[in-house]
């Protein structure tokens, strides 16, 4: 059984999730704005460790902690697309005024992928729109959605390399999925993806 845990990282309030399976207790986060040993502290402490960071974009306030659990030997994955924002480029972190340790991710992936991962079935989706990278996770019956989808919201796209059609299709792309998923986003509360696919705003436009 995959088992969820909610993090909310510095500096400005991203989820972190960590993702663990509750007999092998190996577990992978997605998402690491920051806080890594404070995280991985509260993962011990269930007895899980913690085998990989899996991170949806380069936006540093989901991408802050990763050089930290490479320095404790844990392996970084990326989209191919937004691998470069590791190193600072792109990440935003010097236009909000935050330092970056920069980086280099261990493992890319395109989208569209099965990783397999600590025993646990990753199935990646290629989500672009909030950045050109963008990438979703689903496991088991949950899906990490990073800054695309929100609770009756979606992510911005007025920042660099940001696409509102695009995000658009992504949008609709996990709307047609087949399952309900739980969906845990990137800020804020969780949702379900039926719900969004009927009442999320961007139906709107």
């Amino acid at each position: 059984m995959i088992k969820t845990e909610r993090f909310i990282t510095p500096p400005i309030g991203a989820n972190s999730f960590l993702a663990y399976d509750d007999e092998s207790k190996n577990g992978l986060l997605i998402d690491l704005g920051g806080d890594f040993s404070q995280i991985q502290r509260a993962a011990a402490a269930k007895g899980v460790t913690i085998r990989a960071v899996l991170l949806t974009h380069g936006h540093f306030d989901h991408t802050g902690g990763g050089r930290d659990a490479q320095d404790s030997g844990i392996p970084v994955y990326i989209s191919a697309a937004d691998a470069e924002k590791l190193g600072g480029k792109g990440s935003l972190a010097s236009e909000f005024g935050f330092p970056l340790k920069p980086y280099t991710a261990d493992f890319t992936f395109r989208g569209g992928e099965t990783l397999k991962i600590c025993g646990m079935d990753v199935q990646t989706l290629a989500t672009p729109g909030h950045t050109s990278g963008s990438c979703s996770f689903i496991i088991g019956d949950k899906i990490f959605t990073g800054d695309t989808l929100f609770r009756l919201s979606f992510g911005r796209t007025d920042m660099p390399d940001g696409d509102f059609a695009e995000i658009k299709k992504s949008l609709y792309k996990l709307f047609n999925l087949s399952k309900n998923y739980e969906v845990y986003c990137g800020h804020g509360e969780n949702t379900q993806l039926f719900f969004e696919r009927e009442y999320n705003p961007i139906n709107e436009y």
